[in-house]
């Protein structure tokens, strides 16, 4: 028995349900990335119970003053990789974005400490923690070789 031969309409219902999973997958992640975001400015405002309470500690203790706008952030660049996954530009744009985001926190960190940097790497976790201050372990890593 010959075998049949593959209509184009068969061709183009495929890539048709293949792209159309790749979309649900990136409003999956949309929506999964923008929920984290949520309860990440939920918590860094101090609305989210104990657990809330701790991991905003968490992340004022890596971002500093920067954790108030760490979640748009984190949403603004997830969804434009999303958007541009096929651009090689977006991926140069995106580290542009994660280094200008550790520049304004060693800035700030600079401006909190006044210039002194003897302290420890994890004393900056620790003082962003409690005191959500200065620029956090991100902007303390980096400002204590400046």
């Amino acid at each position: 028995m010959p075998q049949r031969r593959r209509t184009t309409r068969s061709n183009n219902r495929k890539t048709k349900n293949s792209q159309e999973a790749i979309k649900h997958k990136q409003e999956v992640w949309i929506l999964i990335t923008l929920a984290f975001s949520i309860l990440t400015i939920i918590s860094v405002m101090g609305f989210g119970g104990t657990f809330g309470n701790k991991y905003g500690d968490i992340v004022y203790g890596l971002c500093g003053y920067l954790a108030i706008v760490f979640p748009v952030c984190i949403f603004i660049a997830v969804v434009f990789t999303i958007i541009n996954y096929k651009n090689p530009i977006c991926y140069h744009k995106l580290i542009s974005g994660i280094v200008l985001f550790c520049s304004v926190a060693a800035l700030i960190q600079c401006f909190y400490d006044n210039g002194v940097s003897k302290i420890g790497t994890m004393e900056y976790f620790e003082s962003g923690s409690f005191d959500h201050s200065g620029g956090g372990l991100i902007g303390g890593a980096i400002s204590k070789y400046l």
